[in-house]
């Protein structure tokens, strides 16, 4: 018998069917998706009632890739579309969950076998159920951040701590040093940032004290983000004011300062009433 196929742009190819029963018509590459036509016709000119069926020759879009830290590989793809990720010289990153297929929303989750480090460069791509790959996004991993918006802060006042790269979803601490102590915490969002508000302590001492980010899933792999701010402390001293913590240095000299200029004042008021 000869089979022939009507592709959706129109067109025809054909082919004799295998003494097996077998057949095989490759698509002509620019075949638009939509439905194909196949009927067979025998020796004797009879022709089989046709077959209707969808051909799908479109690749699915690159997937958008959420930024990673190398814990998790999240994102959004074409519905029911195969996820593969691979390295920078095309080795494969195996998943704990086995073959990765994207939901009935197009949302797949990764859990590399070995956690990915930082400035790992890695590609994920997407292959329809047609065979259809997508062009591969380009992933650089991340690596934990952490920065305050004031540099400078005193006891009582309110200091704001952002943080990136941790999982999206996962709750992080933070943590004052010089003496350790939990002074807030929150939950990174769709892009693995966080940004807590907590109130520098009463009684904190001046100068240089630290910060800490610890995530509850990311810090076990990746440790922890930290930084430095300095806490100024004010002291009255008799209508003047003076600060250490900023600069200690200066703030001792003044007051060394003032100090020798009181007890210049009462010696001086000793020796006249003595005369």
């Amino acid at each position: 018998a000869t089979i022939e196929v009507t592709w959706p742009d129109g067109t025809t190819d054909t082919t004799t069917v295998k003494p097996d029963g077998s057949w095989s018509i490759p698509t002509p590459p620019g075949t638009p998706s939509g439905t194909i036509e196949v009927t067979a016709t025998d020796p004797a000119g009879n022709v089989s009632v046709p077959t209707i069926k969808n051909i799908d020759t479109e690749a699915p879009q690159s997937p958008v890739v959420d930024p990673t830290n190398g814990l998790y590989v999240t994102g959004k793809t074409e519905p029911g579309a195969t996820i593969t990720i691979t390295d920078v010289n095309g080795n494969a990153i195996t998943c704990t969950e086995g073959v990765i297929v994207a939901d009935a929303l197009g949302a797949f989750r990764c859990t590399p076998d070995t956690p990915l480090v930082a400035d790992d460069i890695i590609y994920v791509t997407a292959t329809d159920d047609a065979g259809n790959n997508s062009r591969p996004t380009l992933v650089i991993v991340g690596k934990l951040c952490i920065w305050v918006e004031f540099p400078v802060r005193a006891p009582e006042q309110n200091q704001v701590v952002v943080g990136h790269g941790f999982v999206p979803g996962e709750t992080i601490t933070l943590e004052f040093f010089s003496d350790p102590q939990m002074v807030g915490s929150g939950v990174a969002d769709s892009t693995g940032a966080v940004v807590i508000t907590f109130m520098v302590p009463k009684g904190t001492p001046g100068g240089v004290h630290t910060v800490r980010l610890t995530g509850e899933q990311s810090s076990p792999h990746m440790g922890y983000a930290e930084t430095t701010f300095v806490v100024e402390v004010r002291v009255e001293t008799g209508g003047s004011v003076l600060t250490s913590g900023g600069n200690s240095g200066s703030a001792a000299a003044l007051l060394l300062l003032g100090l020798g200029v009181a007890v210049a004042g009462i010696t001086f008021r000793r020796n006249k009433v003595e005369a």
